[in-house]
């Protein structure tokens, strides 16, 4: 028995000394394999310093060894931008499908937006600014000048509700002080000390040497002067007009104190007092979104407008001309329009004109001379206001009665394409009523569906809003060409 104990200890204690020798090979292995690894580590970098920069041609190829430096850094390198994933062939082909259709949709066909040298980027500047506004809680306008197809806000109101789908912001924009004609989205009313000074209009409008701000009609307040602004209840008025969150007032301050009171539909009242002289502007913020306000002034100043938003994005100001042609421009102060515009922060000038001087046109000498001085106006708006767009809205069709029957203008049909060309060569968009709405003969159909006046030249509120949602769809058509450029396609 015992010497079975003593045999089986003599066996294990030869088991542990073979594991323990086999353990020191093992740790002998490994720190030979250390040692070969840090040779060899040793070699190469020996090799990599002493190696030439430039490497060793071999035959037609060039052998270049990488420095330590990088090999040992390479995990270290600075983060680059990760790769937008790669599209799919199939989601390629999709999206240069969907990039042909919006691209037929924005640039052919009767209601097509024209492009200077057709450049499709041309409102991308536009449209960047636009989504800035949005983002960084500021506003971006629209100043859309017309004659008298765009008062009472019509077609302006369908345009200014897209841009706001498009980009956000709300509020009517910029209104006169006193404003004579009714509007579809803002019942206005006004009085006290106060005179019309403008750049177009008979009496009782007064002129004033340059001295009329960007809607190129001020009202001078010479004492007390009371202006009420209320939000409609119309149909015909998108519900992001109904709304006042933010109130500016533009004006050019005459030597003298000018008090300034705003009081909104809550019974709020905020004062400001100006004694500096100048073109500047009022500003107050409110706590709730107002839905008419009250704004009371004493002094001696020259009110420019009434600015009314709502929101951050895109505001758009409808500024109608009743008999003007669209040349009327350079009789503002230059450097009171451009400290106006810059206030402003204007974005884009549509100019909507032409429809004044078609019953007035003798002859193709008579188109050339409108249009040469429509080209002036072009150079001033840049020149007061660089690095804006431009965008010419062309006259609708038009009819008189020639024996007997109402057939559009003769000379119309030159003039929308004398038009055209003018605005492209001299860097101008251009968007055409009178293709939009048919072409030549259209307005007799579109006054027998109830679509404009029976004076043969004006929109019913109808047909306001049908050329306004053309107008809008082109804008949106390009926006969306603008979003999928932007992907890559």
């Amino acid at each position: 028995m015992i010497a079975k104990k003593t045999n089986k200890m003599r066996h294990d204690d030869s088991l542990a000394r073979k594991v323990i020798r086999d353990d020191e090979t093992k740790g002998l292995s490994v720190a030979k394999v250390l040692k070969f690894m840090a040779m060899c580590i040793l070699l190469l970098t020996i090799v990599s310093i002493i190696f030439p920069k430039e490497g060793i041609a071999i035959g037609e190829q060039r052998l270049r060894f990488a420095k330590p430096s990088k090999v040992l850094t390479a995990h270290h390198r600075e983060s680059v931008e990760t790769p937008k994933p790669r599209l799919t062939v199939s989601e390629r082909e999709a999206l240069t499908d969907s990039l042909e259709i919006c691209r037929s949709m924005a640039l052919e066909g009767p209601s097509r937006l024209w492009l200077p040298n057709d450049d499709e980027r041309f409102f991308d500047s536009f449209f960047s600014r636009a989504e800035d506004a949005s983002q960084n809680g500021s506003t971006l306008r629209v100043l859309y000048y017309g004659d008298s197809q765009i008062e009472m806000d019509r077609i302006t109101c369908c345009v200014r509700d897209r841009l706001q789908s498009l980009f956000g912001g709300g509020g009517v924009g910029m209104l006169q002080l006193n404003q004579q004609v009714a509007s579809l989205t803002v019942t206005q009313t006004a009085s006290g000390r106060m005179t019309g000074l403008s750049a177009y209009g008979g009496k009782p409008m007064q002129r004033s040497d340059g001295n009329y701000g960007p809607m190129l009609r001020c009202w001078h307040i010479d004492g007390a002067a009371t202006a009420s602004f209320k939000a409609t209840h119309n149909k015909a008025a998108s519900n992001r007009v109904k709304h006042f969150g933010k109130v500016r007032m533009l004006f050019n301050n005459r030597p003298g104190p000018l008090a300034v009171e705003m009081v909104d539909n809550y019974g709020n009242r905020f004062s400001r007092s100006v004694s500096a002289p100048g073109v500047q502007q009022l500003e107050w913020i409110l706590d709730s979104a107002a839905t008419a306000i009250d704004v009371r002034l004493n002094g001696n100043a020259d009110i420019y407008g009434v600015v009314l938003d709502y929101g951050c994005g895109v505001a758009l100001d409808n500024v109608a001309m009743r008999g003007v042609s669209g040349t009327q421009f350079r009789m503002v102060d230059s450097l009171q329009l451009s400290k106006s515009y810059d206030l402003l922060n204007v974005g884009l000038i549509v100019l909507q004109f032409g429809g004044n001087v078609v019953p007035y046109l003798k002859n193709e000498a008579a188109i050339e001379h409108y249009c040469s001085r429509l080209v002036e106006q072009f150079g001033y708006l840049r020149s007061v206001c660089p690095g804006v767009k431009l965008l010419f809205v062309g006259p609708s069709d038009m009819s008189t009665r020639i024996d007997g029957e109402f057939v559009t203008y003769p000379l119309l049909p030159k003039l929308v394409e004398r038009l055209r060309t003018t605005a492209l060569s001299n860097g101008v968009a251009y968007w055409s009523l009178y293709d939009a709405m048919g072409g030549s003969g259209s307005m007799v159909e579109w006054v027998r569906n109830g679509n404009a006046s029976k004076d043969y030249v004006h929109y019913s509120v109808k047909g306001s809003m049908i050329m306004g949602n053309m107008l809008g769809d082109a804008f949106e058509n390009m926006y969306k060409l603008y979003g999928l450029k932007r992907r890559g396609v």
